[in-house]
């Protein structure tokens, strides 16, 4: 899982542990990611391949819900919208993940509510 530090991945980690889900998480820094008992954790970001390789492996449903709603310009919305999603895919075919969710953000549909989601590529 990724973005399991955010918002709504906290929500989406708490109902798959409480569903009895082995959840396994990227995260930036473990010592200050606070995550629920039991859930493991694999040191990294999106731009690392070498720990999205190990967030995938063996598992049989990736759940993607990083996602910047703010960034300081345009290329970092990108950044990690765009190019960390490519990153997380390429890693779950690679492995032979039979499946992916992708969680994106309410400004998908709510343009408005975000300078990323009204700019055009």
């Amino acid at each position: 899982m990724t973005g399991a530090t955010g918002f709504a991945g906290r929500h989406t980690l708490r109902a798959l542990s409480q569903a009895g889900y082995r959840v396994r998480a990227l995260v930036r820094d473990p010592a200050r990611a606070g995550l629920e008992d039991g859930v493991e954790t694999v040191s990294g970001d999106l731009n690392n391949a070498a720990a999205l390789a190990a967030l995938v492996a063996g598992v049989d449903v990736v759940v993607h819900v990083a996602g910047a709603i703010m960034a300081l310009d345009r290329a970092g919305f990108f950044a990690v919208n765009e190019a960390g999603t490519q990153m997380v895919l390429r890693a779950a075919e690679q492995a032979g993940v039979g499946r992916l969710v992708h969680v994106s953000s309410l400004a998908a549909r709510e343009p408005q509510l975000s300078p990323y989601a009204a700019s055009k590529r």
